[in-house]
C-alpha cells in the first residue's frame, strides 16, 4: 500500500468528490476525522503504533463513533494500546470540557456536559425524528421512516419513546453481533476497517451526506496502482463518452457547414445550419 497508492489521484477524486462539497458547504468536521482516521490506519498496519493511539484517541474525543475502530485491538489482542486509546480520550473530552470553563470561569465543567448532551438529544430530535434538514439520509433510522412515513407532507415529529428505544436497542444488539463476529472469526484488517466504516454510515439515527466522505478510507485499502487508473479511466470514459461523442459530431458539422463557403448564402446557410444544431 504505502508504495502502490496514487496519492494525487486519491486526494484529487476525494476534493472532486460529493461528499467533500458538502463537508465544505456544511463547515462539517468530518474532513479533519477522515484525516485523523487516515493517520490512524497507515500507522496501525505499517509504521507507528503510538501515533496511532494518539490519532484514534483524538478522532474518539471528537466524535463517539470512531470507538467502534477499538474492535481493532481487541481482535489482534493488542489490549493494552486499545486501554491507552481509552484513557486518552477521555483526558481529552474531559480537558477540552475543563478548558471551556476555565475560559468562562461563570461555568462548570458540569454544565459543559450537559450542554453537549443536551445538543446531541436535539439533534437526534431534529435531525432524526424530525422534518429538520437531513428528513431521509442513508442511517438505518431514516429507511424505516421511508416506510413508515411515505408521505413528506405528513412527516412530524416522531416519538422519541415509542420508536427511538426499540431502534436503540435493535442497534446495540446488530453492533454486538458484527463485533462478536469480528473478535471470534478474526477477518483480514481491511474486511474488519470496512464493516467498521459501515456500521458508523448506518447506525446512527440520522446521517449526513457529508458522512459519506468515510467510504475513501475503504477506497485507500482496496485500490493498487494499476487498480486506482483503471478505476478512474473507466468512470472518466463512461461519464464522458457521450459528451464527447456530441463533440465530434459538433466539429463534424461545423467542417460540413463551412468547408465548402463560396458565397454569403452558403455562409449564410451553413451559419444557419449551426445555430440549429447549437440549440
Amino acid at each position: 500500500f504505502p508504495v502502490t497508492i496514487v496519492w494525487p489521484w486519491y486526494v484529487v477524486t476525494l476534493i472532486l468528490s460529493y461528499p467533500y462539497i458538502m463537508v465544505v458547504d456544511r463547515g462539517n468536521p468530518e474532513i479533519s476525522i477522515l484525516l485523523f482516521l487516515l493517520v490512524y490506519i497507515y500507522h496501525y498496519i505499517w509504521s507507528s503504533r503510538t501515533i496511532a493511539v494518539v490519532s484514534l484517541a483524538f478522532v474518539i474525543a471528537m466524535k463517539l463513533t470512531p470507538l467502534l475502530f477499538l474492535v481493532l485491538y481487541i481482535k489482534d489482542k493488542r489490549y493494552k494500546e486499545a486501554l491507552y486509546v481509552a484513557l486518552l480520550a477521555l483526558v481529552l473530552s474531559i480537558g477540552s470540557l475543563w478548558f471551556l470553563s476555565i475560559v468562562n470561569p461563570s461555568t462548570t465543567l458540569h454544565d459543559h456536559f450537559t450542554a453537549m448532551l443536551k445538543n446531541q438529544f436535539l439533534f437526534t430530535k431534529h435531525y432524526g425524528m424530525g422534518t429538520e434538514g437531513m428528513i431521509f439520509n442513508h442511517s438505518l433510522f431514516s429507511m424505516i421512516k421511508y416506510f413508515t412515513l411515505p408521505e413528506l407532507g405528513n412527516l412530524q415529529i416522531i416519538p422519541f419513546s415509542s420508536i427511538v428505544k426499540y431502534y436503540n436497542i435493535f442497534i446495540v444488539f446488530f453492533v454486538s453481533i458484527v463485533i462478536g463476529t469480528i473478535i471470534y472469526k478474526r477477518p483480514a484488517t481491511k474486511i474488519v476497517i470496512t464493516l467498521i466504516v459501515c456500521l458508523m454510515l448506518v447506525s446512527p439515527h440520522a446521517s449526513g451526506d457529508y458522512k459519506l466522505i468515510n467510504i475513501y478510507l475503504i477506497l485507500l485499502l482496496f485500490f493498487s496502482y494499476e487498480e486506482y487508473l483503471f478505476y478512474l479511466a473507466h468512470h472518466l470514459y463512461v461519464y464522458y463518452k457521450d459528451s464527447l461523442q456530441i463533440y465530434w459530431q459538433f466539429l463534424h458539422l461545423l467542417y460540413q457547414a463551412f468547408s465548402n463557403i463560396q458565397n454569403s448564402e452558403d455562409y449564410a446557410l451553413g451559419h444557419l445550419l449551426l445555430c440549429q444544431y447549437s440549440s
